[in-house]
């Protein structure tokens, strides 16, 4: 039966209700309302959980308070000193907030914003990651994905395996960059597009244009347009020149 009735005392349980828990430690297995106080949990919650501790297995409306999650999905809004989720489906925001599967959403936290698989959205923090790939944007003074599609701005920036679009920041790094490098520092290991920055390096193969004050580049068909560049192929006498320089293979 579905109960209308709120739960106020110490380690209540009910199958299924559409009202509020207020206590200590309550339990239902479906919660169409509010959850208040400390440690409540629903198996699922399509409502609005507050307080300390909250959690359920699937939350459908908004969690705010201080350590609230959801084992497995989240389709709403958390806020709290600590959000934890599956998947999350909207917006977290958070000191430290934890996707366990992927984020498809927005991610704002002040120290972490992390999503163990994907992230599909929005990821801000002081540091973001997204373990496997970031399809969106990542914006932190530290930004990390093992892929990244779309957007790093930041501090540091690094694609351990592909970055497909745009970094942004102090120190750019990926290990297959295809799009534009814009930084203090760029360093890729195979590169096709353009790197802009202070000091641009391509370790391997660049396909593309380089422009900065220090330009270097190995294989590749490739134009340097900087203070001083150089090249790993040719012969000795034309692999550093100032101003300007060309490869082609």
């Amino acid at each position: 039966m579905m109960s209308l009735e709120a739960i106020l005392g110490i380690k209540n349980k009910r199958p299924s209700m559409v009202g509020a828990q207020l206590g200590v430690s309550n339990d239902a297995e479906q919660i169409v309302g509010i959850q208040l106080g400390i440690t409540n949990r629903a198996t699922r919650n399509y409502g609005i959980q507050l307080g300390l501790m909250n959690s359920g297995d699937e939350s459908i409306g908004a969690q705010i308070g201080l350590l609230s999650g959801t084992e497995k999905s989240s389709r709403g809004l958390q806020a709290g000193l600590g959000a934890v989720t599956g998947s999350n489906y909207g917006v977290q925001m958070a000191f430290g907030i934890l996707a366990q599967e992927s984020n498809y959403g927005m991610q704002l936290g002040i120290f972490f914003a992390e999503a163990e698989k994907s992230s599909y959205g929005w990821q801000s923090a002081l540091i973001t990651n997204a373990q496997q790939e970031s399809y969106g944007v990542q914006a932190g003074a530290l930004n990390m994905a093992n892929s990244s599609h779309g957007l790093q701005v930041g501090g540091i920036n690094v694609s351990e395996h592909s970055s497909e679009g745009i970094q942004l920041g102090l120190f750019d790094y990926a290990t297959e960059s295809n799009g534009i490098q814009a930084g203090a520092i760029n360093i890729s290991i195979r590169k096709k597009g353009i790197q802009v920055g202070l000091v641009d390096i391509v370790a391997k193969e660049l396909q593309g244009v380089q422009l900065g004050i220090l330009c270097g580049a190995n294989h590749g068909n490739y134009l340097q347009v900087g203070l001083l560049t150089f090249r790993g192929q040719g012969r000795l006498y034309s692999r550093i020149t100032p101003g300007i320089g060309f490869h082609r293979e």
